[in-house]
């Protein structure tokens, strides 16, 4: 016997916490979680305020570890556990017999006929079993269905992710533009992007924008890359960068045509659609974020930029305007 063991006068023994925590293997802190939310009755205290648990009461607790182990949570298995008590209370209630008076026959008949919607029979004759404690089975299942399905596109995407060597920070269509956009830097000579502001751009992009409009993103960057258009589309963004406060008009213009001439050679990638209606919030906030830091030159060109692109845009079909792109 442990040293927290005792027992009652008539050779009951009497548990612990701490003997009920090590036999049932849980913690005591455990114990008090299972009191606190009412899974656990609360037992009996001795006289130095020690709990005084029982045998029925160690049943319990692997009851519930038992249930837990299956999944349900902690709420569901209170209800599972008065459900397969109800029906224990039936069978002990359909089967006494003998001495009682016909008000309790009565009082058994009609518990039974109660409990009889919420139970049935196998072909066997064993004890009843509630309908509803399967219904929260399949309940269960289906939910261990659904995580499982979770966690197999979960691992998919992780192979993919170590397969394509891809971001794993960025969604992965993102992933995807940005490895294809550094891809084409192998050249140490060619300047580079501002990774930082590219990848929260990306991310602003794939999780905002809606399929229409990040597809044309896509179509876009794939086509900068396979036309060679790539380096001179950074070196446009170097210069950009290096545009002073008061740089003249000339050395405006001459960025504004370079860009133009860029974006022309990939205009047949654009849906018109995106760009023949209002600005969508998110697009509304890409451009905020695209201009937060730039100076009064660097607007200038964001702007007039911003205007040709979109009418270009609209409609890609049509001739360019030569004083478009001059």
């Amino acid at each position: 016997m442990s040293a927290g063991l005792s027992s009652k006068s008539d050779g009951m023994r009497v548990l612990r916490s701490g003997d009920v925590a090590k036999l049932a293997g849980v913690t005591v802190r455990t114990l008090r979680h299972y009191r606190s939310i009412g899974l656990l009755p609360e037992p009996p205290r001795d006289d130095n305020g020690y709990c005084s648990y029982g045998i029925e009461d160690l049943a319990r607790v692997l009851r519930i570890k038992r249930l837990a182990s299956l999944g349900f949570s902690l709420e569901d298995i209170g209800g599972m556990l008065n459900d397969m008590d109800a029906v224990t209370s039936y069978v002990q209630a359909a089967g006494m017999g003998g001495d009682e008076n016909a008000g309790e026959r009565q009082e058994k008949d009609a518990c039974a006929t109660s409990m009889h919607d919420a139970a049935s029979k196998d072909s066997k004759g064993d004890a009843p079993r509630p309908e509803c404690v399967f219904k929260r089975l399949d309940a269960l299942d289906q939910e261990l269905k659904d995580q499982i399905a979770h966690l197999e596109e979960q691992r998919r995407t992780i192979a993919l992710l170590k397969r394509e060597r891809l971001d794993v920070d960025l969604p992965v269509r993102a992933a995807r533009v940005a490895k294809e956009l550094s891809g084409a830097f192998d050249d140490d000579s060619l300047p580079r992007p501002s990774a930082e502001s590219e990848r929260v751009t990306l991310l602003l992009m794939a999780n905002l924008y809606d399929e229409q409009s990040f597809a044309e993103v896509e179509r876009i960057s794939a086509a900068l890359v396979e036309r060679g258009l790539l380096p001179a589309a950074r070196e446009i963004d170097v210069q950009v960068a290096a545009l002073a406060p008061d740089a003249p008009e000339s050395e405006i213009d001459a960025l504004e045509e370079k860009a133009l001439r860029i974006f022309v050679q990939v205009r047949d990638c654009v849906d018109s659609a995106n760009w023949n209606r209002d600005y969508t919030l998110a697009e509304q906030l890409m451009i905020a974020y695209s201009c937060q830091e730039l100076n009064p030159a660097q607007r200038v060109l964001h702007k007039r930029l911003a205007a040709k692109l979109e009418a270009l845009f609209k409609n890609p079909e049509k001739p360019l305007d030569p004083d478009a792109a001059s």
